[in-house]
């Protein structure tokens, strides 16, 4: 007998309408309901790495938007200018993504961004 033969046969009867209802692409909306509901594209997304090293220069970059960015406040970055801090350092993400990173890089709450968090943030 065939291996095919031992396994049990799917049958979906109205295959049409269920494939009407489900979304057929990927929009910011729908990874943002994904991401914020799954804890292993988190994981995956988010995950730190030790070894990574930044050259002079995206340290340099980093600092100088930082900087930047922070206007000098000393409280670090604001969830409002999140995304156009990360878009001067050459990271590209929709606002849907940017609001959806946020809590994953800031404390709990936070309405501000600090250095140490934002730099873990930027060597992931």
């Amino acid at each position: 007998a065939h291996v095919s033969d031992r396994l049990p046969q799917l049958s979906f009867g109205r295959a049409h309408s269920c494939s009407a209802s489900m979304a057929r692409f990927w929009n910011d909306s729908a990874y943002s309901e994904f991401y914020a509901s799954s804890g292993a594209e988190r994981g995956l997304v988010n995950r730190r790495s030790a070894d990574v090293e930044l050259s002079r220069t995206q340290l340099e970059a980093f600092q100088g938007a930082f900087a930047e960015w922070s206007e000098g406040r000393g409280r670090g970055i604001r969830p409002t200018d999140f995304r156009q801090f990360l878009m001067q350092l050459g990271i590209e993400l929709s606002s849907e993504q940017a609001r959806s990173l946020w809590p994953d890089c800031a404390s709990d709450g936070a309405q501000y961004l600090p250095h140490d968090e934002a730099l873990a943030a930027y060597r992931e």
